[in-house]
Parts: structure tokens; C-alpha cells; sequence
């Protein structure tokens, strides 16, 4: 039965059921795959805006690479060779490793997948550069090659922590078990 604000009510029940228009219409991808307007917006917010920067800024260094130095961005090897790249000036392999899982996702989402075989090759980039930066003496040590500490500057480290409340207990614990 409907009543003067649009509600219907259902037999046998109470209450009023409110009937959910929808107020976007689906979005269609490239490849004709559909979903909701609210699907797609919740995909997109649940990535944080920083990741979705970080992203676009990476996916368009690649692409301004590829325009520089003639590649397609969906030609094989490009992307191993833009990797490649990144490494002979200097970038770390944390940076290229960032930089190989967006664009295998974009170019995965762009339906030009990189290949096994590629997939491979770009490991073994960043591998050989992760074995650059260990061999040279030049490189400051990072989070993973930190200096070790002794006994009495472990006992200093735990003595400073307040371990009445939750923080200091588990910084403690995590210092003494480490």
C-alpha cells in the first residue's frame, strides 16, 4: 500500500520500507566490464589519497620516460627497461620495487599484463640493484642495517620507557625480544 511520502508498507509487517533509488548510474570499463557507481567509489576511497598520488606519480614518470626514449607504455620489456633505468641513476631498490608493483597492477588493469618471463627479468633488476647498494661503502646503512647495540645501551633503552602504561610495555618487550 503506499502512503503520501512514497514509503510502502508491506503486508502482514509494520513499519514503512523505504525503496533505495539509485542516484548514479554503473560505470562501464574499458573492457565493458560493469559495476556500481558506489562500488567504484568505495574501491577508490578505501586506497588512501597519499597511495593514490604516490601511484599516478609513478605511473607518469614511466609514462614521460616512455615518451623520452620512444617506448609504447604497453610494449614488452618496456617497463623492464624503464626499471633498469631507475636503477643506473641511482635509485634504490626499495624505489624500484615501488615502482615495478604499480605499473605490473596498471598495466595488468590496462589489459597489456606483463608477461611471466617479464615479470622475472623485473625481479632480477631490482635484485641486482639491492646487491649494488649492499656492495658499496658509500650507501648509509638503513632501517634493516642498523648498528647493533650492547647490553648497557639495551638496559638504557628499557630504563627510559614508562612500562605502566600498554606503549611501554610492548616498546620494552619488543626491545628485549630483538
Amino acid at each position: 500500500m503506499a502512503t503520501a511520502l512514497g514509503r510502502t508498507t508491506r503486508p502482514g509487517r509494520a513499519g514503512p520500507v523505504r525503496r533505495r533509488r539509485r542516484a548514479e548510474p554503473d560505470i562501464v570499463s574499458a573492457t565493458g566490464e560493469r559495476i556500481s557507481a558506489s562500488a567504484s567509489r568505495k574501491l577508490t576511497n578505501a586506497v588512501p589519497r597519499s597511495s593514490r598520488n604516490a601511484r599516478a606519480s609513478r605511473w607518469h614518470s614511466y609514462a614521460l620516460w616512455c615518451a623520452i626514449y620512444d617506448w609504447a607504455e604497453d610494449e614488452p620489456n618496456s617497463v623492464l627497461s624503464y626499471l633498469s633505468d631507475l636503477g643506473d641513476r641511482g635509485h634504490p631498490a626499495t624505489s624500484i620495487e615501488a615502482h615495478f608493483s604499480t605499473l605490473r597492477a596498471m598495466r595488468t588493469i590496462q589489459g597489456a599484463p606483463l608477461s611471466d618471463r617479464e615479470v622475472k627479468a623485473c625481479q632480477l633488476v631490482i635484485r641486482h640493484r639491492a646487491g649494488e647498494e649492499a656492495d658499496d661503502p658509500l650507501v648509509e646503512p638503513g632501517p634493516l642495517q642498523a648498528d647493533a647495540v650492547d647490553l648497557d645501551e639495551l638496559r638504557l633503552m628499557v630504563r627510559t620507557l614508562d612500562r605502566t602504561t600498554v606503549r611501554g610495555k610492548r616498546d620494552a618487550a619488543v626491545l628485549l625480544i630483538a
